[in-house]
């Protein structure tokens, strides 16, 4: 809670101009090619007006989440089949609210996650979960702000065992891969 204490030694204070991130969105649409589909990544501003903005805008495809608090967040907003759940490390229980929910996609991070899913599928009955397989590309992007291809990382299954994985993946019942996804830099 802030007190008149508190807030004079912290007075940071975020504005946000819905207008602008309307006109942001439309010069995106503008430039991008026709076909292309977006996804809003939650955690770069998960506030309730944003989100409710950002939902609303038809070029806008869906939420892009990363726990299963920002699954509940985005719900408000966003119904479960514009959604997707991305990034490493998901627990058991984030995985089942997910697949409860019915969103739209998972990224598989590994073999041992593509399993959980299946797992978890099967016992809630669920038919086949659609996943991304994400995949760790064997050159560095040098000049990248943040580089993840390259070497071995939690975030995906490296190229070269990327076929190997692929296949095991797809003899699950509960699983079905839809694509792949790589993240360069």
């Amino acid at each position: 809670a802030y007190t008149k204490d508190n807030l004079c030694k912290n007075p940071a204070a975020y504005f946000y101009d819905l207008a602008i991130i309307r006109d942001n969105i439309r010069r995106l649409q503008n430039f991008l090619p026709a076909q292309t589909k977006l996804y809003y990544a939650m955690k770069a501003n998960p506030h309730d007006a944003v989100l409710d903005c950002i939902c609303n805008e038809d070029f806008i495809t869906g939420i892009e989440i990363a726990s299963a608090g920002e699954l509940e967040a985005a719900g408000k907003f966003c119904a479960a089949e514009r959604i997707i759940f991305t990034g490493p490390g998901k627990t058991e229980y984030e995985l089942g609210e997910a697949i409860k929910s019915g969103i739209r996609l998972i990224n598989v991070e590994s073999l041992a996650e593509a399993v959980r899913i299946d797992r978890i599928a099967r016992r809630l009955g669920k038919g086949k979960v659609d996943v991304l397989l994400r995949v760790n590309l064997d050159f560095p992007q040098i000049d990248g702000a943040e580089n993840m291809t390259g070497y071995s990382t939690k975030m995906g299954v490296d190229e070269k065992d990327f076929l190997e994985t692929y296949k095991e993946v797809c003899r699950l019942e509960g699983v079905r891969v839809k694509g792949i996804h790589a993240f360069a830099a």
